[in-house]
């Protein structure tokens, strides 16, 4: 299982390519090929068509997983000399990772939360040689949070220098009516947000519904917020202001009936009416997978990423009718230099990461130089080579249509298909993840770099 989690990370070649595993293989010495499931790199062509190698924290921490689960064969214990190529690459981690933060790919806050877990895992995993035992890395009491955008913009949501934007999120009082389109439904704020979660339960998903967000009318509409840099951040990205919307999670309303907009989902789909989701779900250990949560665990890095390269963000999630009326709304009022939208798809059941460059009338020729960046940038991981399509198409979240047009470049990229086992197990991956964020972020970096 350890070696074929390898050659599926990393290409055959890993195995292939490495002498003491195949040594180890063909004279059954098992100690030496557990010993030797090391590889921390990825091989990356530069430009120039020279290969390099480039190591990455999150390879350290899986391969520090096959080496463990690879020992379980051996019944007297871990080996001296396992024991001594496992610490090896834990160390060899922990440089990377502190590397990595240097670099800007992790914040702060973020790097010693995923410091702290690589430490415990690795001391739980090998019993205690190396190491360290958890201990939950707590934030200063001004930015605690369990939700990063939260905790970054409940304090910041309007910078001072930028246009209020209309529909910025706000605290709606819980007997406020709510209406749609200047019309009173029979709802209000909280009784909305409790049949929200009722049906969220009657469905079997386990993920707590955001409560609805109103104008100061009482109008439904999608969550907006200004994240700014953090103070005295200076980066590559400083002096740009980018849209980051995550889709789905917000209201849809026919009438006067308001559902939650869960985006799609890995639930089985009937065999009567292939329009109705049944209880039974593809991949994830049988448990239910939303489209808005996956876009939002990834937006919300992504976002992360950018502030602390100096840029800011308008985060917007709703439905993808209220944040194509947000994102049009906050174009005219505020000076955007990208629109990068999150979905998944469930398209048949074939595996499939779709980067797509928003078709704008004939005035998209940027909007596919960026998508070819970052669909560039995707392809220079194993993850995601052979199974990445890029293409474009005219899309109505980033207020394209017949009449209309935006005036900025933006992609929506599909992060797999809920549909597919393979893709659900990589979206709930960290290293696929990250992977996924790094290549948007860089591509957002060097889009604008040569634009």
């Amino acid at each position: 299982e350890s070696i074929i989690d390898l050659a599926f990370n990393k290409g055959d070649g890993a195995i292939r390519d490495n002498k003491e595993i195949i040594d180890g293989l063909n004279n059954k010495d098992y100690v030496k090929v557990t010993a030797n499931l090391t590889q921390d790199y990825s091989v990356v062509t530069k430009a120039n068509g020279e290969k390099v190698k480039k190591y990455a924290s999150g390879l350290s921490k899986r391969r520090l997983y096959d080496i463990k689960n690879a020992s379980e064969i051996f019944k007297n214990g871990i080996p001296t000399e396992v024991l001594k190529s496992a610490q090896t690459v834990y160390e060899n981690g922990l440089k990377h990772m502190a590397a990595e933060h240097a670099r800007g790919e992790f914040s702060d806050n973020v790097y010693n939360n995923v410091l702290s877990e690589y430490k415990g895992l690795a001391y739980t995993w090998f019993n205690g040689k190396f190491g360290e035992e958890r201990k939950e890395y707590k934030k200063p009491a001004a930015q605690e949070s369990e939700n990063k955008i939260e905790q970054n913009t409940s304090k910041q949501i309007i910078n001072s220098n930028t246009t209020a934007t209309a529909n910025t999120s706000k605290i709606p009082n819980g007997n406020q009516t709510v209406l749609i389109n200047d019309k009173k439904t029979n709802w209000t704020v909280e009784t909305l947000s409790k049949e929200w979660g009722r049906t969220a339960k009657e469905k079997l998903r386990p993920f707590k519904r955001p409560q609805p967000v109103v104008d100061n009318n009482g109008n439904l509409v999608a969550e907006v917020k200004h994240v700014p840099p953090p103070k005295g951040i200076k980066g590559r990205l400083s002096g740009y202001t980018i849209i980051v919307n995550p889709g789905h999670g917000g209201a849809v309303a026919s009438n006067s009936n308001v559902n939650f907009d869960p985006g799609t989902s890995n639930a089985v789909m009937s065999k009567k009416n292939k329009n109705i989701e049944t209880n039974d779900f593809i991949g994830n250990g049988g448990k239910p997978l939303e489209e808005w949560i996956v876009n939002k665990r990834i937006a919300d890095v992504l976002v992360d990423k950018i502030t602390n390269a100096g840029g800011k963000v308008i985060y917007v999630q709703g439905s993808v009718h209220t944040a194509m009326k947000a994102i049009r709304k906050i174009q005219k009022e505020n000076k955007i230099d990208l629109i990068v939208s999150l979905h998944s798809n469930s398209d048949g059941d074939k595996r499939g990461i779709y980067v797509i460059g928003n078709k704008r009338g004939g005035i998209d020729k940027e909007d596919q130089k960026f998508a070819q960046v970052v669909y560039d940038k995707m392809n220079t991981h194993s993850w995601f080579k052979g199974i990445t399509h890029k293409t474009e198409q005219s899309l109505a979240v980033l207020s394209s249509s017949a009449s209309k047009s935006s005036p900025v470049p933006g992609i929506l990229v599909e992060t797999g298909n809920l549909k597919n086992k393979t893709d659900v197990a990589n979206l709930n991956s960290r290293d696929f993840k990250n992977q996924m964020i790094n290549s948007i972020f860089e591509g957002i970096q060097d889009y604008l770099k040569n634009k």
